[in-house]
């Protein structure tokens, strides 16, 4: 299972992590109902394509599919759901399994803003996550990437604080009380500015964690943001990220702005570092007549509604 986030078509190179290396594929506002098709593009030739975490009817799947430029048709190959879609956590919600947006500006009045993760254990098996960077960026009314924060270990708390968060019954997932606890960063370790999550140490507990910062970093509200982060996923560990809005930069409630996707260990490559994302802020659309005919066809054929 490969995690690469490029896509290329041509010699068009689009590449999710910048916004803007190709003239042939304009900044698109991103709309969550809009029907587009989130995903992440891997092993481009110019007649085939293999895309991952692509989101159908609140599942996301690996579609392997054919092009043929001379007569404008494409073929689905295969479609499986996503294995680390399938081993997400039964107690989360479900439409939070999948990554999403529910709010890629801030909402009205609330002017605070953290990046946060969740670690957990599929089954009993060994398994742990590490993570070596846990970034917020926002984009602003010019299209321009801004570092919003890339603060996650304290490094001048004791050792007890150095991760703020803590761990928790899985059991207690979907009571919003539960998330409301005291710091415990004891449950995690720091080694070389990695934090490190023995998931596997306990099976049945959620490994949660966010942004150092304090105050809460300001949001903007004519922004739009997304969350990264860099982990390795190994065993059966499995991690999660996303960012909240609060109310404000000291204070509560909160509300959710976006998840990513689950990812778990990467059996062809299971030593490498891998980036996550929550949904970018805007997508670039290859504008080719051909390449739009292509995804016109191939859609239905995804989604089960044509041939």
């Amino acid at each position: 299972m490969s995690h690469f986030i490029n896509l290329v078509f041509g010699t068009c190179l689009v590449l999710l992590v910048k916004i803007a290396l190709c003239a042939d594929a304009p900044y698109i506002p991103l709309d969550p109902n809009s029907g587009v098709l989130f995903s992440d593009a891997v092993g481009v030739n110019p007649s085939t394509l293999h895309l991952e975490h692509v989101v159908i009817d609140k599942k996301e799947y690996d579609i392997d599919f054919s092009y043929t430029g001379g007569s404008n048709t494409a073929n689905v190959i295969s479609k499986t759901l996503n294995p680390c879609f399938a081993s997400a956590p039964e107690e989360q919600y479900p439409e939070v399994r999948f990554r999403g947006v529910h709010y890629q500006k801030p909402p009205q009045d609330y002017t605070g803003i953290i990046a946060w993760l969740a670690a957990v254990n599929h089954g009993s098996s060994l398994g742990s996550v590490q993570v070596k960077a846990l970034r917020l960026f926002g984009v602003d009314e010019d299209g321009n990437i801004q570092l919003v924060t890339n603060n996650f270990i304290c490094q001048t708390c004791d050792a007890n604080n150095k991760v703020w968060g803590y761990d928790m019954p899985r059991s207690e997932w979907r009571n919003p009380q539960a998330w409301y606890r005291a710091n415990n960063g004891a449950v995690f370790k720091v080694n070389n500015n990695i934090i490190e999550i023995p998931t596997s140490s306990e099976p049945q507990m959620l490994f949660h964690a966010w942004n150092t910062d304090w105050p809460r970093s300001r949001a903007n509200q004519n922004w739009y943001y997304f969350a990264e982060a860099e982990v390795l996923p190994t065993g059966s560990g499995m991690i999660q990220i996303g960012f909240d809005y609060w109310k404000s930069e000291t204070l509560g409630p909160n509300t959710e702005g976006a998840v990513s996707s689950w990812v778990c260990s990467d059996s062809e490559y299971p030593k490498r570092w891998i980036t996550v994302r929550t949904p970018l802020p805007g997508l670039y659309v290859p504008t080719t007549t051909r390449i739009r005919k292509s995804w016109k066809r191939i859609i239905p054929q995804i989604t089960g509604t044509g041939q």
